[in-house]
């Protein structure tokens, strides 16, 4: 029993609380940015005063501490109680041998003064509960480590029988999320959300199994009979709700506070690929100020005001508020259009992570009462977590035009006669409907049927009278097909739309009148009705027997696609979804294909073959391409991934034909389809079958411009370009991007840009020695400073001495973006070597940026030869064209290349016959201090594959080297136990420190090695290492020092992170999900991101550790997994570029404690670099 403590209510209005918005004292002192809340708790009544409502709405608290701990989810049964789970143990869970504390609590106000009076544990024990639903002898609910149904049989409110229904179910990696948000559908179904990180496998008593990783969506039987796949991805969904029409919408923690489902959608998360179809699209695109997101509720009574009817409310555990939002149809595409907060606290520990409305018409809120909400932004033994305090709070409105609040007593259905339980199905509360509908369909009463056919057909009070009539009847197995049709044929909109509904949720036999039924939905005049009827057909069972009547369902879903508005996404998509179920047999799939039909229903068609995995589905695409080809470069790029892992061999053949035919003239993109196909055969596993290899080899011949004895043409080779930080260290290393630009004469040309890395990059690049003539010119574009300013001198093009440094020339951009020319008498420096060097060294946010281009000395401009050779040893190594490998070798021995060339042709050779010696030479290259001699060595050991002849120059090398080249040289060396043997003969000899052994990108590799002797020897030299510990944690003293007192430009630090961190990172929708997504990582503070960006190995979430493979051929891998099948383990590496692990290949893998992000990170950077990136990173707030 508990106080009643309904008596503490308060009416709030106007404007939100001051407490919750930034102090104007700085971002530091405002409690919600912050991770650990620096206030101390409230008391309930202190809490409840300092909430900010919308005029007429009031808060009342339902229940605290003195009753519950953690509230989780809520739920309401069918006798007008609340049901809560509760949880003392979260984050850590109980071990699974000893006992565990959390709890079911059972709210019930029996005297129906509006009190819940009356407070119950229905079942302890428990580890961790979340998702629950009440059923009639008691409720489902998870709880570590399975889905459970628990049964009180003896009638005394206490569960005393417990039944696995489905499970084990993931937790171990994880427990935020785990399985919440249980919601029964109308269809009986129980829909749940699976959250973020965790892998489960499991199946239902009929045997069907499912393996969901990380965020999904999913359902179940309630009798433990089968579980299914709804959705995938999201990364980690929170809450989960219908709405009026049937659609279902979760609300995703890290991501959209609203995600609309549509079954077997695919939905972004951390690097998972779509199904070939794409991503969902998405309802929302504002983030409401945080991707900390815990619960919604989408609301359908009259006792909120109508401009509040059909909003999605949710929580929002960071800024401590409820978010509002207008669900908008246009079409049948939804959108949230964000509205005002609903309600805002101004007491930062208030942590609304569910919310329900309760058949009172009220809403609720479970409020996690506490210090600290983060999983991973506060390590989980911090003594600030707070374990004990919780509450609920009842929202109701109260104004001057109010529609009464039923207590919940006044709610309940299990005491109803018969006549009012089917009257209780016209009632304006959605749940209440949805309550009432369970009782009916399970219901024995003779009458019932006889009732629900009169609502049903005849019509009553309401659509939504008729619609819940339906689904009753539908449950009850007294719906025919024939009902369907009637239904289908009515004025109401919503009503035809629910019809759908029902005809895809498998409660009636499948047949030709049911499917004559869907095909009625599509042609419906009201887009929602269409969806509705498109998302049945991918729920609905199609088996062969309904071949004929399949081929017209299909035949008329794809003309669908064609006559759909291109802006209801929603609807496309859905219609998509549909077609690929129906081709899905084979049959289906053979008629429908060779149908005649226009270029725009044949694309429809492939389109959709993108989504499935049979070679004939590839076979339409090429038979697409044959009759119609394909225009649009990124569709046609798509069709020829998905063509070079499934098409039969003829059907590869003629697409090789189609595109060379067609592309003729253009190589360059039959290049980048050849690479596009190869990138997909590599996900896969598979190898390129005869057809792609003999168009790859055409490519390469023609890349190379061979002759008939096999030699590439002598062409004129360019000077290459060095690119370098500024003499300050400030700026970067990128080599500087080809952009086509115009001149002053009327001629377009490829000119170097600094303008494509962005206005505020900076940098300079560097030419190699040349000789000039009486007159050296060249045309130059961009600026220097704002053009109402006075020109500055930090963008310039220079002429410098080869040997001595001198500057001879300079010329300063013309504040033009048309390239003006520059002529230079250059007659006094014949005797001279030179070099050019272009400089940008303005980070200005505009006007900041310089072009240079068309040199009278052509070997300073780009060159094709250039790129054209690179491509072909990149086609060379990827398609496995061991007959082209002799020209790589004289590419790399005896014809003029540039530095570039003479790599990629080192690597492609290094690839047939992996060698970790033989690769890490071949970055003497690209280093400066190597000589001309030690540069040919290489080249015959490359040649002649002399590997067990690398070490002498390896050494050689390593005594020159930069501690960033020996870094790269020993990553490579540690990829095979040879390179380890040398490596450790190395260090031993004192060539190199054994610093270099506990670099993570050489000490995870080094802990993959089988010889146990090897692997201890260098274990044993990296023991022998400097320790850094002391040194960086002075580095990041120093660097938060610096910070403090000289503030890093943020807006600079936008392009310092989009060019060092946005290919594994995301903000705002930008960049990569590979790592975490790091909206709002400024909350952590500047000590905290200090040490995540100066030390990324410190604090590393377990789903962004490396993991290291060690393959059959004794070779050792390591990156972060990004998505695996049977056949093949995609992974990311440091700089984020994928490459791909045959799973038949892998001896062994193991998971490391260490992040992707290099350790050595901050030394790619220069001190005001770093404080740049920090105030950018610092000013992601939420």
């Amino acid at each position: 029993m508990w106080s009643a403590a309904l008596a503490l209510t308060l009416t709030m209005c106007g404007a939100a609380p001051a407490a919750a918005q930034a102090p104007a004292g700085g971002v530091d002192e405002d409690p919600f940015a912050s991770h650990v809340r620096p206030s101390d708790p409230l008391s309930p009544a202190e809490e409840q005063a300092g909430f900010t409502l919308p005029p007429g709405f009031v808060a009342e608290l339902v229940a605290s501490e003195e009753t519950i701990a953690k509230p989780m989810n809520l739920a309401f049964d069918d006798s007008g109680r609340l049901w809560v789970s509760c949880s003392l143990e979260y984050p850590y869970a109980a071990p699974l041998d000893q006992p565990s504390r959390d709890f079911i609590k059972v709210f019930e106000d029996r005297d129906g003064d509006g009190s819940l009076e009356t407070a119950t544990t229905f079942a302890d024990g428990l580890n961790i509960p979340i998702g629950l639903v009440p059923v009639a002898d008691g409720v489902i609910c998870y709880s570590i480590p399975n889905i459970w149904h628990l049964r009180d049989t003896d009638g005394d409110g206490r569960a005393d029988e417990r039944t696995v229904l489905y499970g084990p179910m993931g937790w171990q990696r994880d427990t935020h999320g785990m399985c919440n948000a249980f919601r029964q559908g109308p269809d009986g179904w129980i829909y749940a959300c699976h959250g973020f990180n965790n892998e489960t496998t499991v199946s239902g008593s009929d045997g069907h199994e499912i393996t969901m990783q990380s965020g999904n969506t999913f359902r179940f039987r309630p009798d433990g009979s089968r579980i299914e796949h709804y959705t995938w991805g999201q990364v980690n969904p929170f809450g989960m709700d219908f709405d009026i029409h049937g659609d279902l919408f979760t609300a995703d923690c890290h991501t959209k506070p609203v995600t609309l489902l549509l079954p077997e959608g695919r939905y972004e998360s951390f690097g998972k690929p779509h199904d070939g179809l794409g991503f969902v699209p998405a309802v929302m695109d504002h983030l409401h100020g945080s991707t900390a997101i815990g619960g919604i509720a989408i609301y359908d009574d009259v006792r909120f005001p109508e401009a509040y009817r059909g909003s999605s409310f949710g929580g929002n555990v960071m800024t401590s508020r409820v978010n509002r939002n207008r669900l908008e149809h246009t079409g049948s595409t939804v959108r949230a259009v964000a509205a005002d907060d609903f309600l805002a606290a101004a007491d930062p520990w208030f942590r609304p992570v569910d919310l329900r409305m309760g058949p009172d018409g009220a809403l609720y809120v479970a409020d996690f009462y506490n210090r600290i909400i983060g999983h991973y932004e506060v390590p989980l033994d911090h003594p600030g977590r707070d374990r004990t305090r919780g509450r609920i709070w009842r929202i109701r409105y109260s104004g001057s035009d109010a529609k009464p609040t039923p207590s919940l007593a006044a709610t309940r259905l299990d005491t109803l006669t018969t006549a009012d339980l089917v009257t209780a199905l016209a009632d304006s509360n959605r749940l209440r409907r949805s309550l009432a509908v369970e009782r009916l369909a399970a219901a024995t009463t003779p009458d019932i049927p006889e009732r629900l056919a009169a609502l049903s057909i005849q019509g009553f009070r309401s659509d939504e009278a008729r619609i819940a009539a339906s689904w009753c009847r539908a449950r009850r197995g007294e719906l025919t097909a024939a009902d369907l049709a009637s239904l289908a044929s009515g004025s109401s909109s919503l009503l035809r739309e629910h019809t759908m509904r029902i005809a895809g949720a498998g409660l009636l036999p499948s047949t030709e009148p049911l499917v004559d039924v869907l095909i009625t939905g599509l042609a419906d005049d009201a887009a929602e009705v269409r969806r509705a009827a498109a998302m049945a057909v991918v729920q609905l069972p199609l088996n062969e027997s309904l071949e004929p009547a399949t081929v017209r369902l299909a035949d008329a879903l794809v003309r669908a696609v064609g006559d759909t508005e291109p802006g209801d996404v929603h609807l496309l998509h859905a219609l998509r979804l549909a077609v690929r179920s129906c081709l899905r047999q084979d049959a289906v799939l053979a008629a429908v294909a060779t149908v005649e039909s226009d270029a725009t229903v044949s694309r429809n068609l492939a389109d959709v073959c993108l989504g499935l995995e049979s070679m004939q589905a590839a076979d339409v695409i090429v038979q697409h391409l044959l009759r119609h080809g394909e225009t649009d470069k990124p569709r046609l790029r798509a069709f020829v991934e998905h063509a070079a892992t499934r098409a039969s061999a003829e059907g590869l053949a003629s697409l090789a034909g189609i595109v060379q035919e067609q592309f003729a003239g253009n190589l360059a993109f039959q290049l980048d389809l050849l690479e596009a196909a190869r990138r997909a055969l590599d996900r896969q596993g598979k190898q390129p079958a005869d057809a792609l290899r003999n168009w790859a080899d055409a490519t390469a011949r023609r890349l190379l411009q061979l002759d008939r004895s096999g030699r590439p043409a002598d062409r004129t080779v360019p000077l290459s370009w060095t690119a370098s930080p500024l003499p300050t260290r400030k700026g970067d290393s990128e080599p500087w991007p080809l952009q086509t630009r115009s001149s002053a004469d009327g001629t377009d040309a490829t000119f170097r840009s600094s303008l494509l890395r962005g206005e505020q990059w900076r940098g300079q690049t560097r030419s190699e020695p040349f000789a000039v003539g009486e007159l050296f010119s060249f045309f130059l574009a961009g600026h220097a400073g704002y053009p109402d300013k006075p020109a500055h001198t930090k963008n310039a093009v220079r002429l410098r001495d080869a040997e001595s440094d001198e500057l001879l020339r300079e010329a300063f951009p013309p504040r033009n973006d048309t390239a003006q020319q520059v002529v230079w008498n250059t007659s006094d420096l014949l005797e001279r070597r030179v070099i050019v060097e272009v400089v940008d060294g303005d980070r200005g946010d505009a006007y900041a940026w310089l072009a240079v281009g068309r040199f009278s000395v052509d070997a300073l401009n780009p060159s094709a030869a250039d790129t054209e050779r690179q491509a072909a040893a990149s086609l060379i190594a990827g398609y496995r064209l061991a007959d082209l490998i002799a020209p790589l070798g004289l590419l790399i021995t005896e014809l003029p290349a540039t530095t570039a060339t003479r790599i990629a042709a080192a690597d492609a050779v290094n690839s047939f016959q992996p060698d970790a010696r033989l690769d890490a030479v071949t970055l003497a290259f690209s280093m400066p201090a190597a000589s001309d001699e030690q540069r040919e060595a290489l080249g015959r050991l490359l040649v002649e594959r002399q590997a067990a002849a690398a070490g002498d120059l390896v050494g050689d090398l390593l005594r020159v080297a930069s501690t960033e080249q020996q870094r790269a040289m020993a990553a490579r060396l540690a990829a095979d136990p040879q390179g380890c043997a040398l490596l450790a003969s190395v260090v031993e000899q004192g060539v190199c420190s054994p610093q270099l052994l506990t670099d993570p990108a050489v000490s995870t590799r080094l802990d993959g090695l089988r010889d146990p002797a090897l692997r201890d020897r260098l274990h044993t030299l990296a023991a022998a290492a400097p320790q850094v510990d002391a040194v960086l944690a002075r580095l990041i003293d120093d660097r938060r020092q610096d910070y403090r007192e000289h503030p890093g430009d943020a807006t600079a630090g936008v392009a310092i992170f989009r060019k060092n961190c946005a290919a594994c990172h995301q903000v705002a929708g930008e960049g990569a999900k590979v790592g975490p997504q790091l909206d709002g990582i400024g909350n952590r503070g500047l000590d905290r991101v200090a040490e995540d960006l100066l030390d990324p190995n410190r604090n590393v979430d377990v789903a962004f550790r490396t993991t290291t493979f060690l393959t059959d051929d004794g070779r050792v891998l390591s990156g972060l997994v990004a998505s695996e099948n049977d056949d093949a383990v995609v992974c990311v590496d440091q700089q984020g570029k994928e490459f791909v692990v045959a799973t038949d290949r892998i001896d062994e893998r193991r998971q490391s404690s260490l992040s992707l992000m290099p350790a050595n990170f901050h030394e790619t950077l220069s001190p005001d670099d770093i404080r740049s990136l920090l105030a950018y990173l610092l000013s992601l707030r939420q």
